[in-house]
């Protein structure tokens, strides 16, 4: 038997398990999953942005983040070929992480890869919200918002998610790829009107929502096969309860503040210090960046020069930004820690800590004054963490 979220499946009835292990885990979440079923007719596919040892027979996509890339058509490709090729004897187990959103993409019919890009960039761009972008993204792909539960049926179909995004939202986990999609093509209109961007995206993605919007293209699916299962096994809160014990055990008081952190990173960040009292403050979700500058950077790395900005020449706090997946924004960074003395190391090197912040160049100024956290690639995503620690 095999157990999931307190549903017995009898494996004696089984002919075949598809494992479509997709997002910045699914190296670790396909190996897992792939020893548990031995024994089992099993078939893996792991889309990622990073490579790690898999079974001997996986089929691995070394896709692109945080835009698509022509890898990242062929993963959605395949996820749906395996989807679409399982009987009703089937089992399709899908392990979902976060990034899944840019590493599995197949663009509707009447778009192209360039077409998607440039609508996914236009968005990280503008400063749009996670759960907002991605419901303008499900209206533009042939693979998210449920497209890949449609392709499913009439096989069994098993969704284990590890999620990224605070409250679980499983519509904007990786765009939802197995969970119905309550949002409409109107609705993301409003999402690029709301932020100024419908003038800035394609004009074939202006035309194709507008197409939905009047009726021309079928909607995302609204519901998905009765007997799919779909079970959050990790979250931010799981990681931030697990930080906050770490730290006690370590003799340090910790308080989780949030676990629903948002906003635009720099003025965020500088709210974070104010709230904060003695000891260790966990604040966790995810912020944003508008582009302004010309600069490079990550949300997290911004939010550290702001708060460095606004605690120089202080010793009694110190405050770290990291992304739980190791890479913030497009640098090597996970993020940064930062004191009282950041400003102050910077310009001894000859660099203006405020200029930079209005260009959204932290990482050049982080890596001048050797305050980057450096960690590679986790192998997991949950979000990002902010962390105040502060003197009595």
């Amino acid at each position: 038997m095999l157990t999931v979220g307190g549903h017995g499946i009898d494996l004696a009835f089984v002919r075949r398990v598809a494992i479509v292990a997709l997002g910045k885990a699914s190296p670790a979440m396909g190996r897992a999953a792939w020893n548990i079923l031995d024994g089992i007719d099993r078939r893996l596919l792991v889309i990622s942005d990073h490579a790690e040892p898999l079974p001997p027979g996986a089929f691995f996509v070394h896709a692109g983040h945080p835009l698509p890339t022509a890898a990242s058509e062929q993963g959605a490709a395949k996820a749906l070929e395996l989807a679409e090729a399982s009987s009703v004897d089937d089992v399709v187990l899908c392990l979902i992480s976060g990034g899944g959103s840019a590493l599995a993409e197949l663009p509707a019919r009447d778009l192209t890869l360039d077409d998607v890009r440039l609508a996914g960039h236009t968005l990280l761009d503008g400063g749009v919200p996670i759960e907002r972008a991605n419901i303008v993204r499900h209206h533009l792909s042939a693979f998210k918002g449920g497209k890949l539960a449609e392709a499913v049926a009439p096989a069994r179909m098993i969704t284990l998610v590890l999620s990224d995004i605070a409250g679980n939202p499983l519509p904007s986990i990786a765009s939802g790829p197995t969970v119905p999609d309550p949002s409409t093509f109107a609705d993301a209109l409003d999402v690029l009107t709301e932020h100024h961007l419908l003038d800035e995206v394609p004009a074939a993605v202006r035309a194709h929502l507008e197409d939905g919007a009047n009726g021309l293209i079928p909607e995302t699916p609204k519901a998905v096969p009765p007997d799919s299962i779909t079970v959050v096994v990790g979250d931010l809160e799981m990681a931030v309860e697990a930080l906050r014990d770490s730290a006690e055990q370590s003799g340090i008081a910790a308080t989780i503040a949030t676990t629903t952190l948002s906003g635009a990173a720099a003025p965020t960040a500088v709210q974070c210090l104010n709230r904060t009292g003695t000891g260790l403050s966990i604040f966790a979700g995810e912020t944003t960046v508008t582009i302004r500058g010309d600069g490079i950077g990550g949300r997290n790395q911004e939010g550290a020069v702001a708060a460095a900005e606004a605690i120089e020449a202080r010793s009694d706090v110190v405050f770290a930004a990291f992304a739980t997946d190791g890479v913030d924004g497009p640098t090597d960074a996970a993020g940064a820690i930062v004191d009282g003395g950041t400003a102050a190391r910077g310009r001894a090197r000859g660099l203006d800590i405020h200029d930079h912040l209005i260009r959204n160049d932290s990482n050049t100024f982080l890596r001048a004054v050797g305050d980057l956290l450096v960690t590679g690639p986790t192998g997991t995503n949950v979000g990002d963490i902010w962390l105040v620690l502060r003197n009595a």
